[in-house]
């Protein structure tokens, strides 16, 4: 289901409520699993949002394409 048929139904049906949030959950899961494979177990998920929550502590605004690089 797309996030536009998810908007149209709307939040009462209670499986369609939770579709966003397991979608978010698996995308986070995936990113996770990819970085730890990538850096042999060096870096994790953590380690990428955290650097991005300093820079925007910093004052910068974060973009998805800074979201984009810094997966890359």
């Amino acid at each position: 289901m797309s996030a536009a048929e998810v908007a149209k139904i709307g939040f009462k049906d209670e499986r369609i409520r939770h579709t966003p949030y397991e979608r978010g959950f698996l995308y986070f899961a995936d990113c996770d699993a990819r970085i730890r494979e990538a850096s042999k177990g060096k870096r994790k998920l953590d380690d990428v949002i955290l650097e991005l929550f300093a820079r925007r502590n910093a004052g910068e605004k974060i973009t998805q394409a800074d979201w984009l690089d810094a997966l890359a």
